[in-house]
């Protein structure tokens, strides 16, 4: 059977997901520096502290806001946009309700808990003050998350990661602008401000690519409620171990390291995640992709899978390796100064999220077919690893401890998944990981070379050790045939063909 995928526009929404990625990150590394010079170090920690624990509202949104990728994708492929706008207006309605009521009981929890959530009572007074304004901007980007999915699943990623963008950068200027003006404070009406904004632009950017009346949600449907509800029960605990995950590894630096171990946690961990969200967004457009497969030809996806994880593999290594050669010279530049607990939490970090980042083809592929259980049971394998090993590893070394442990859980539950998602569809394990081990092999030795030059020296360790590995790059097959599609002729043809 002939598959027709629009090749321009998936090569599109790949592009701006990556840019997407990259202002995030150059925002992040704005708001950080600016944050540490006007509140400090030790109000950076309270705030990453506040923000983890608030997040656990959006762990409680019913898994609406993933599913409706593939519902709106599923439902595109037949041409029924009634039926896509009676999902999107059950799922609004439903989210709106949940998320009130859970933001309500949250905020009493830790109003009555917050002592134990920030440990040095000088900035119990001033997380209480932040926590209402995190708690709302949390719900109301549950909302918004509704409208940016149902625009994913109608493959126009590359709107929804403009909206991003947008929202990225007021959210930069209104933290610049607010927390000069209002202080410690002016991160919640920062967040306030961004949420809405996101909230309006993606509710009217559905509307109109649906070609649907601007009207507010005003239809439930219980049908559309019970067949959403039914595949989203596995994203919703998928969604609430996930977003668990950083509160708990949080509040166990704040108890066994000390805020300032939360806050070099912090920066190191959105850092590599940042790199990781270039590869791993670049990989999620392919979810709708996959689902309008699904339902036409599946013996496409596990072509599509080996292709895909070849790639990942690639640019994987490449870019956490440089990522792991820079980072003594990204903490001077953004601490000010050299920091060895930045730099050694990230080394740790970025060990777990390079081994993690390789699941990604088996993860959106199980997304795209609703094969969600083994996903589900990774992400619940890693929390209870992470509490578990979090603990013991917090009792006996402290902070590092807990980052190990936090560690250690991410790699055991990303083992699991790919385990399972091998034997599910019958592929080997050498056909995964061969040709791959001399390529990490370099990479490995040239961060040993980087870090062998220390941190006397860290100009001449980035130059030396990352000009050796992109000639290692450059020699690499992937390379090549990256290269050879970028010359390609037939490259700017607006479909390409699948058999």
């Amino acid at each position: 059977m002939l598959i027709i995928i629009n090749y321009i526009q998936t090569k599109k929404n790949v592009l701006l997901s990556v840019v997407q990625v990259l202002i995030s990150g150059l925002s992040l590394l704005l708001i950080y520096k600016y944050l540490l010079i006007i509140i400090g170090v030790k109000f950076l920690g309270v705030w990453s502290i506040v923000m983890a624990a608030s997040s656990i509202v959006r762990a409680s949104d019913l898994g609406f806001s993933s599913g409706m990728v593939k519902f709106v994708a599923k439902y595109k492929a037949h041409e029924r946009i009634d039926k896509i706008s009676s999902l999107i207006q059950t799922s609004i309605i439903s989210v709106s309700i949940f998320l009130g009521g859970i933001a309500l009981g949250l905020f009493l929890i830790l109003n009555k808990l917050i002592h134990l959530i920030v440990p040095d009572y000088h900035y119990i007074n001033e997380a209480t003050k932040l926590m209402p304004y995190v708690i709302v901007s949390f719900v109301i980007m549950g909302i918004s998350s509704v409208f940016l999915s149902s625009i994913d699943g109608i493959q126009r990623i590359d709107i929804r990661n403009l909206i991003t963008i947008a929202g990225t950068l007021i959210y930069t200027v209104a933290i610049i602008i607010l927390v000069h003006f209002y202080g410690f404070i002016g991160l919640g009406y920062a967040q306030i401000t961004q949420s809405l904004f996101m909230l309006i632009i993606s509710w009217y950017y559905t509307h109109r690519l649906l070609q649907l009346p601007l009207k507010l949600p005003h239809l439930w449907n219980y049908q559309d409620f019970k067949e959403m509800f039914s595949y989203n029960a596995y994203i919703q605990l998928n969604s609430i171990v996930v977003l668990l995950l950083d509160p708990v590894t949080k509040i166990l630096l704040s108890r066994y390291g000390g805020l300032e171990f939360v806050t070099y946690y912090e920066m190191a961990n959105r850092l590599v995640m940042q790199v990781r969200a270039i590869i791993v967004n670049a990989n999620q457009v392919l979810v709708p992709v996959i689902a309008d497969i699904n339902e036409k030809n599946q013996q496409m996806i596990v072509d599509l899978y080996y292709n895909t994880y070849a790639f990942i593999v690639f640019i994987s290594t490449a870019a956490y390796t440089l990522l792991a050669i820079a980072t003594p010279v990204i903490g001077q530049l953004w601490i000010g100064h050299f920091q060895p607990l930045f730099v050694h939490i990230t080394y740790i970090v970025i060990v777990a999220l390079a081994l993690n980042t390789l699941i990604g083809p088996a993860y959106f592929t199980n997304l795209g077919t609703g094969n969600v259980i083994d996903n589900t049971a990774s992400q619940i394998l890693i929390g209870l690893s992470n509490i578990i090993l979090g603990l013991i590893g917090g009792l006996l070394w402290g902070g590092y401890g807990v980052v190990v442990g936090y560690a250690l859980a991410i790699i055991i539950g990303s083992a699991y998944l790919i385990k399972r998602f091998i034997r599910r569809h019958g592929m080997g394990y050498v056909s995964l990981f061969s040709g791959n081990f001399v390529y990490v092999f370099s990479a490995i030795a040239t961060i040993l070379i980087a870090t062998l030059i220390g941190e006397d020296h860290q100009i001449l360790a980035l130059c030396l050790s990352g000009g050796m590995f992109l000639l290692i790059l450059s020699r690499h097959p992937m390379m090549s045939s990256i290269l050879k599609n970028i010359r390609s002729k037939h490259s700017n043809k607006n479909l390409r063909e699948f058999f």
